[in-house]
């Protein structure tokens, strides 16, 4: 799925997202990765929601969002309700989507300068 291009003045916007691969700036990336305005940590170890473990959100963390997208596959899966009480502990809100919903959520807000992390999971990285 290809994206329009953005004239927003976020630095990481996502043009196209496939079940291969996540085109973010004319970069492809081919496994899980974390995206925030100013930040990519392309080494995120996770493929599937049922691997999420705590330490897995602290990444976000360290990124100060206001809303945390996180994309679990090409379909919609439970998130156990635990995993996420510690982000809204923090007061950071969370929303858990399928992957390709959270491609393009997270870009109409990164285009209206939101503090947004999406942490998107590639089930089938290339290899």
């Amino acid at each position: 799925m290809r994206f329009a291009a953005d004239s927003s003045d976020a630095r990481f916007l996502i043009q196209s997202y496939s079940k291969a691969h996540i085109t973010i700036n004319d970069t492809a990336y081919h496994h899980s990765l974390i995206i925030s305005l100013d930040n990519i940590l392309s080494s995120w170890p996770v493929t599937a929601a049922a691997q999420l473990q705590k330490a897995h959100f602290q990444e976000m963390i360290t990124l100060a969002p206001e809303l945390i997208l996180l994309g679990v596959g090409e379909s919609y899966t439970l998130v156990a309700p635990t995993l996420l009480y510690a982000l809204q502990e923090q007061q950071i809100g969370v929303e858990v989507m399928s992957t390709p919903a959270a491609c393009r959520t997270y870009n109409v807000l990164a285009a209206e300068g939101r503090r947004v992390v999406a942490a998107l999971i590639l089930q089938n990285p290339a290899t």
